[in-house]
């Protein structure tokens, strides 16, 4: 967030965060950084989507929603099965409650941090790129109905980027590439 901040701030672009959690530095390049947002860490498609509502995570009404999910899913053995199909289910739930909103959705990236999982790596690759292809389909279908629906592709994470736990961007490569992945994706759409 702050990398996407910094952007924002650079290009004389108002952003600001919204949701029911809050964490990250007081200040972001010169500015008053706006600490909420809904990253909930660990979660799964499913979880998220029982607080996909206007009542709950979606209360504030934003009008950009960025939505980088589906790690959890793909990495432990329990949930992998359908997960396309939860994501699907999430943007719908998302759309319906914010058909004015830009919903712009990531791909995942593959990690070999499945170590604690029932898992190889190999298979958490596999796993993940048949996610993404699926991903892909979801948003077009939902393209093709005229929601306001984009894809960002976070696929090839640049050298270095994962930390120590091979699953979660660093602070040095890894979350700067991802706001530079995001803000190139809704910078048109900020004032």
């Amino acid at each position: 967030r702050t990398e996407l901040f910094t952007k924002a701030v650079n290009d004389s672009k108002h952003i600001t965060f919204v949701g029911s959690l809050s964490s990250g530095p007081s200040t972001v390049a010169g500015a008053t950084f706006p600490k909420n947002h809904e990253g909930h860490i660990g979660w799964k498609i499913d979880q998220v989507s029982g607080i996909a509502t206007t009542a709950q995570a979606l209360k504030d009404m934003p009008q950009i929603v960025l939505l980088f999910i589906g790690t959890n899913d793909e990495g432990y053995a329990s949930s992998a099965a359908g997960a396309s199909d939860r994501l699907g289910q999430l943007i719908d739930k998302i759309v319906a409650a914010l058909p004015n909103s830009l919903l712009v959705v990531s791909s995942i990236y593959p990690f070999s941090g499945c170590k604690d999982t029932n898992y190889t790596p190999t298979q958490c690759a596999d796993n993940v790129a048949a996610y993404d292809a699926a991903m892909v389909g979801v948003i077009q279908q939902r393209v093709a109905q005229g929601k306001h629906l984009l894809s960002v592709d976070m696929s090839t994470p640049p050298t270095g980027a994962l930390s120590t736990d091979n699953v979660h961007p660093n602070a040095t490569v890894g979350y700067p590439w991802m706001g530079d992945t995001w803000y190139a994706a809704i910078k048109s759409y900020l004032h």
